[in-house]
């Protein structure tokens, strides 16, 4: 929902799922490959320029990081 909320143009949300789904795009994308979430919780990555920032599980902070 936090995202939502959040007006970014040509913004990219993949879901990671750690199922087949994330294997299918991990084939293409190394990125994808790596993410996992932090302490089982759901978790943001905020990747701009071809840079993430600190990974997150706290809506806060992820809205923080999209006010950037």
């Amino acid at each position: 929902a936090e995202l939502h909320s959040h007006f970014i143009p040509n913004k990219v949300l993949l879901l990671a799922d750690a199922g087949p789904s994330q294997e299918w795009l991990g084939r293409n994308l190394e990125f994808i490959r790596t993410v996992s979430p932090l302490n089982g919780k759901e978790t943001a990555y905020v990747c701009e320029d071809f840079v993430c920032q600190e990974p997150t599980t706290d809506p806060k902070k992820l809205a923080e990081l999209l006010s950037k």
